[in-house]
């Protein structure tokens, strides 16, 4: 049956992909200013078998090649999504998959789903306070969470389970 092994390859897939970004993935809320947040999803990996196999089975994100003087081979592949619209589609789709990260993930999909879109042309137009300190608020939340991520702690049940 076709849909069963479309189905059973997808929970496989999204499942691989969660144990990657809950190790070496990064959620994140970054900020160039204190008024401009961007959601983005990132995936530092020096595989490049690893990118190749995500690319050909997700439609989200792009490749990037960065130097990297600790790198063994002197370079690491950067998998990284900042389209808004792909990053909450991959977030949807990653999220029952996520155990470490899973709470960084909420929280982008909470930011993404709340935050107020304003097109500010001048200096005049500002974006109402209120709306900067939900941002704020978000990125705050966000850096807190990557400090305690360090923190996690299996308990008794899913040592012995």
């Amino acid at each position: 049956n076709k849909e069963f092994i479309y189905m059973f390859f997808y929970d496989i897939f999204w499942s691989y992909l969660a144990g990657l970004f809950d190790t070496d993935g990064h959620f994140a809320l970054t900020s160039r200013s204190d008024k401009y947040f961007r959601a983005e999803i990132q995936l530092h990996i020096t595989d490049l078998r690893c990118i190749n196999f995500i690319q050909e089975n997700c439609i989200y994100g792009s490749l990037n090649v960065k130097k990297d003087k600790h790198c063994k081979h002197g370079i690491i592949y950067r998998y990284e999504i900042l389209k808004i619209d792909d990053v909450l589609n991959f977030l949807n789709k990653i999220l029952p998959y996520l155990k470490i990260k899973k709470s960084q993930a909420e929280l982008l999909i909470y930011y993404i789903d709340n935050k107020k879109n304003y097109m500010v042309r001048s200096k005049n137009q500002t974006i109402p306070e209120e709306e900067l300190l939900f941002r704020r608020q978000c990125r705050d939340k966000m850096k807190q969470l990557h400090a305690n991520c360090d923190l996690y702690k299996p308990t008794l049940i899913e040592v012995e389970g």
